[in-house]
Formats: C-alpha cells, sequence, structure tokens
C-alpha cells in the first residue's frame, strides 16, 4: 500500500529537524578558555551542554527510526486517540510549559539559583503538593545540591545574575562553599 507524500513529511520532519538542529548546536558550542582553565579533567563547562545534545541527537535518531518503521510496515492513518485521560489538566499542561519558558527567560535577569528555586516551588504547587514545609525543604535542599554539583563540582558557569541579584547568588555561592 502506497503512503502519501504528505504523511511521509508528517512523520520525518519533526525528528530529522530536532536531530539536525541538535547536530548544528553542538558545533556551535563556544566555551570561554578561562573557563576551560578553572576545569577538572572530563567535567568541565562544555562537558554538559554536548552531553545534553547528543542526548537530544539520539532521542531524535531514535523517534527518526521508530517512524520509518512504521512507514515500512506500511501502517495507514494516525493511531486512534487514546481514551480520555481524567487525571490529565490541560490548563496544568500549558502553565507547565509557561513555567518553563518564563524559567528559561529569567535566568539571566535574576540568576540561575532564584530561578530554580522558583520554578521547582512554583512546579510543586503546580503539581498539587501543598503541604509547606515539604515544599520549602525538598525547593531549598533539592537547589542546594544542584547548585553544589553543576557548580561546585563540575565546574559549570551558571548565571548568576544581574545587580542584586548577582550579590545575592555569590552570597549564596560562599554560604554553600561553591566559592
Amino acid at each position: 500500500m502506497a503512503v502519501p507524500g504528505g504523511r511521509i513529511a508528517a512523520e520525518l520532519a519533526p525528528p530529522l529537524a530536532i536531530l539536525a538542529l541538535s547536530l548544528w548546536l553542538r558545533g556551535q558550542i563556544a566555551i570561554d578558555p578561562a573557563s576551560l582553565r578553572a576545569s577538572r579533567g572530563l567535567f568541565g563547562p562544555g562537558f554538559w551542554p554536548e552531553l545534553m545534545l547528543a542526548g537530544v541527537a539520539f532521542c531524535a535518531a531514535g523517534w527518526l527510526v521508530m517512524n520509518l518503521l512504521g512507514l515500512l510496515r506500511g501502517s495507514t492513518g494516525p493511531q486512534a486517540p487514546a481514551p480520555a485521560d481524567p487525571h490529565y489538566d490541560t490548563r496544568r499542561a500549558i502553565a507547565g510549559v509557561g513555567m518553563a519558558l518564563a524559567y528559561g527567560v529569567l535566568i539571566p535577569f535574576i540568576g540561575f539559583a532564584l530561578a530554580t528555586l522558583l520554578f521547582v516551588l512554583g512546579w510543586m504547587l503546580l503539581g498539587g503538593y501543598r503541604r509547606p514545609v515539604g515544599v520549602a525543604v525538598v525547593a531549598l535542599l533539592g537547589v542546594a545540591g544542584v547548585l553544589w554539583f553543576f557548580a561546585g563540582v563540575a565546574l559549570m558557569p551558571l548565571d548568576l545574575g544581574k545587580g542584586a541579584f548577582e550579590s545575592a547568588t555569590v552570597s549564596l555561592y560562599r554560604a554553600l562553599r561553591i566559592y
């Protein structure tokens, strides 16, 4: 059975685009030579972005192979939609995407530490976790652990923020013995 050309494009274009974009971005990573001198072995500032982009490329390649196999098997048309999940809330999903976008936009201005703290707090509340002490402990310890690992161990140059946020982040790093 012949597969329509429009379906081929619809099945192959998204994973191909993501694969190409991730491979192109891996070649665009520019690391400051001063930060390379500060790195310890494998886990320098260029390692993590390259690892994440390689992971994206790997997943996109897998997606592409799955779609190609589906086309070769001759399956036609989209799969029947799954029954509606009574626990799925479209508004929460949209809010989660909005939070992730706001997180990415805020990092350069308020710094990685505060942006991540606000994101984790918001994500937990959006997910329905309402115990204030639990939310605070998870957010504070989680962010401290992430900061210690990425800024202290991996020596990633995380955004400090601008103005007062930069000063507050440096003070936090000192309190956590990262600097």
